[in-house]
């Protein structure tokens, strides 16, 4: 695949968003990679960090369905 990757920061700076709303429209997109590590325990509890890897055709095609979402022209 010679696809070009994102990261989650990097879609956030340019599309001028959260880290946090880049992360919850991307986690579940077909093609989306996610990498799942624990964190030590804090609190008695594991804490699951997940890092993305987004595809440059996952986020045109997010693009594309946030932008019309936003025009009002449905899903």
């Amino acid at each position: 695949m010679n696809e070009e990757v994102f990261t989650v920061n990097g879609i956030a700076k340019e599309w001028k968003l959260s880290p946090d709303t880049v992360q919850r429209w991307f986690v579940d997109e077909p093609g989306v990679m996610v990498i799942v590590s624990e964190t030590p325990k804090r609190y008695g509890k594991r804490a699951h960090k997940r890092t993305l890897r987004i595809p440059a055709s996952a986020k045109d095609r997010v693009w594309r369905k946030k932008s019309n979402v936003a025009l009002g022209k449905g899903r």
